[in-house]
Formats: C-alpha cells, structure tokens, sequence
C-alpha cells in the first residue's frame, strides 16, 4: 500500500473510531484533532520503546474498557427481555384474575361508589359541555329537562327526566345526553337514552343525537345514520345544527360524477368509488353510514393528493362535510398539498396551520401531526377549545403507513 492510501486509510479509521467514541461512550469526550505529525514516517525512530509500551497498555485499557460497556449493555438487553417476559406474564395472569373474580364477585357491590352521578355531572360533564361553548345550563330546560311518553315498565307514570338536553335556536332537541357514575359503564346508559330520544322526537318534532358518559368515557351515536361509537368530548351547536341538518341535505355520494379535470385516470375514478361505496350504503332515499374510514394505497407518483381533492370535491358538494383538516408528517408535504388543493379545488378556503394563523371559519386546514395536536391541547378562544371533536368533518392522514401515525391514531 501506498504512503497516500495508507494515510487515507488512516484517516478514515480516525473518523470512525470518533464517530463510536462521540456516539456510544457514556461520556462526552472531546475530540482532537487528526495530526499527521504523530504518524512515523520510518526513516527516524519516532518513538522510543517506552513510549510505545505506554501507547500499547493505554490502547489495551481502552479495549478492556469498551469490552466491559459491552458485557454490561449485553446484560441490560437480557435484563430487558426477561422484564418484558415478566411483564407479560402479569398481564396474562391480571386478565385471568380479572375473569375468576368478575365470574365469583359483583364488583360494583365490592366496591363501593365514591363520587355520585351529581357529582359526576358537576364536576366532569358540566366543565366538558362548557369547552364546547355550552354555557349557562338552565335547570328543567337543559338539565333535568320532563319528559313525558316514558314507558309504563320503565316508570309507571310515564314520566322521566333526561339529565341533559341541549337545544337548538329553533326550540328543538339537538342532542340528549345521558349521565352515569365515574365508576360505571358509560354504555350502561345506552338504552335509556334511545328511551328519552324517543320522547323528545314525539315532544318536539325532531329527534336528537345522541349521547351517553360517565365523565371519562363518552359515546355519540346519530341513531339514524351511523352507529354509536367513542368520543372525547361533546359537539358545539353549530356542529350537532350540522349533523341535524345533513339528515335531509346529504346525497348519495355513489351518484356523484368526479371532476375529471382533477382526477381522471381509470384506477383514481375506481378508487373514488371505492370510497364512496365504504362510506354509505341503502338505497339513494334511505342512506345509511356504512364504514368512517378508508384506505387508499397508491405508489408515489400516482396521484394520491389529485385523488384526495377529488374526494373532498365529491364529500363537500353531496354535503357530507364542511371541514377538512389534512395531516402530513413534513413540512414540506403540507405546503405541497395546500398548493395542489388550491389548484383543484380553489372554491374552499385553506390555510397552512404551520404558517398561518388559524381561522375557524377555514374549510380546509393543512398541518402537522405536532402542530394540530398543540392547538388541540392548548388553543382556546373564550375557555372553549378552539378545534372541538366535531370542528373537522373529514381528516386525510398523508403516508398513514408511517410510525408517526401509529404515535397519533388514537387522538
């Protein structure tokens, strides 16, 4: 080997050697810098047989050094396998206790209520209906609100009381929520709560959505369209006005003919239709919410964000939803995406929540996942939350495969 490959070399080995040192070493070293200097040449004894002795055992204390950090982390990996073990081995052995126990004890009798359900609603429901801007909770209208129609196996007198009805500004029921204990099943109020939509349909005319919590679990259920399922907190007015009123106004998005100008290859328009086809089902005149999500696999390349404009373009003018908000993981993605939506479906306003301030009159909303979980978690106007869970009507999640998605799904 030459001498110029040979110090290549040389160098190369130095950069990696830091490179391990500054990445793995429990400290911080400082790293010198490369001098040539120190390398013998060969045609003067650079270093003397001491000095050289003294390099070799520093050299040999590194090496059993760094063979000793290695044993130790060895050992924590196996520390760590066998805690997982042991951790799942507890899991296994708590689900098997919880069913024995569950098969020979009432729980709820073993174990007695500490918070009752006025203190439930007080303390949990009352704060979570005033983040959706719900103030002012009047006795015997929104709480405790008469209701008469109840059936006779229910209450002889056919009289019950719904523990919350909230109203629209036309007088009519948007929403009955039925209150249950912190310690109890908030799905135990599923039934009762059909009970009292009931009354208030034949009372007033029109029948509410539905609701049912325990302050900590909380279930929606639009009982003439989709099934129940859970939520985090109530809606605002304006978004149950919304729900009511796509009752009448929402068309069958199976109908609906695509803007070839924004996506018009053969797969985008089957894949639209896909869609459209896991969204709904029943006859034109009598639609029923069938699935509320979709996947869309598409190579890079192919279009996904002309066939998401599509989509919107389709959901917005059959009256499906008002407001989008569209995830991405980068930056850079985001920006993209608003540009191309702008293009194609420049009838809806749009905003870049990592640049612009929001706006919640905005129909499509662009963002990161950190971004719009900051201003879901921080952001409020009046003490009420400024993007509530029912703000946006449709969420498009970009890349969904990726482990950020996996982190955020749940929200």
């Amino acid at each position: 080997m030459k001498q110029f490959e040979a110090l290549l070399s040389l160098k190369a080995l130095f950069r990696f050697v830091s490179f391990l040192s500054k990445g793995y070493s429990e400290t911080d070293p400082t790293i010198p810098l490369f001098n040539e200097q120190l390398i013998p040449t060969g045609k003067e004894q650079d270093k003397s047989k001491k000095e050289l002795e003294k390099i070799t055992e520093s050299l040999n204390a590194t090496t059993g050094q760094l063979n000793e950090e290695r044993k130790l982390r060895e050992e924590k990996a196996k520390e760590n396998d066998l805690l997982r073990l042991q951790i799942e081995k507890q899991k296994q052995e708590v689900n098997q206790r919880k069913q024995e126990r569950t098969k020979s004890i009432e729980l709820s009798a073993a174990v007695p209520e500490l918070i009752s359900e006025e203190i439930t609603r007080k303390t949990y429901i009352d704060l979570l209906l005033k983040e959706a801007g719900w103030n002012n909770l009047q006795e015997g209208h929104e709480k405790e609100f008469e209701l008469k129609g109840i059936p006779v196996s229910t209450n002889p007198t056919g009289i019950g009381y719904a523990d919350y009805v909230l109203w629209g500004d036309n007088g009519k029921p948007l929403a009955v929520i039925e209150a249950k204990r912190t310690m109890a099943d908030a799905r135990k109020g599923k039934h009762q709560a059909e009970l009292y939509a009931d009354c208030l349909e034949k009372m007033k005319g029109q029948r509410p959505i539905i609701f049912y919590t325990n302050g900590f679990d909380s279930y929606i259920w639009d009982d003439t369209f989709y099934p129940e399922r859970e939520v985090s907190h109530f809606y605002s007015k304006d978004e149950l006005q919304l729900l009511i009123d796509r009752r009448k106004s929402r068309k069958d998005i199976r109908n609906f003919k695509v803007n070839t100008t924004i996506a018009g290859r053969p797969y985008q328009l089957e894949g639209i239709q896909r869609v459209a086809e896991t969204f709904v089902t029943g006859s034109s005149t009598q639609l029923k919410g069938l699935n509320r999500k979709a996947l869309l696999v598409m190579a890079t390349g192919s279009g996904k964000t002309r066939v998401s404009a599509a989509i919107v373009d389709m959901l917005t003018k059959c009256n499906w939803v008002k407001r989008i908000l569209f995830l991405a993981d980068r930056n850079a993605l985001v920006t993209q995406a608003k540009n191309t939506f702008k293009e194609h479906v420049p009838n809806l306003t749009a905003i870049d929540l990592t640049k612009e301030k929001e706006d919640s009159a905005t129909r499509l909303v662009f963002s990161t996942y950190p971004t719009i979980m900051n201003k879901i978690d921080s952001v409020k106007t009046d003490d009420n939350r400024f993007y509530g869970v029912g703000h946006f009507d449709l969420i498009i999640i970009d890349e969904a495969h990726r482990s950020v998605y996996h982190r955020f799904s749940r929200h």
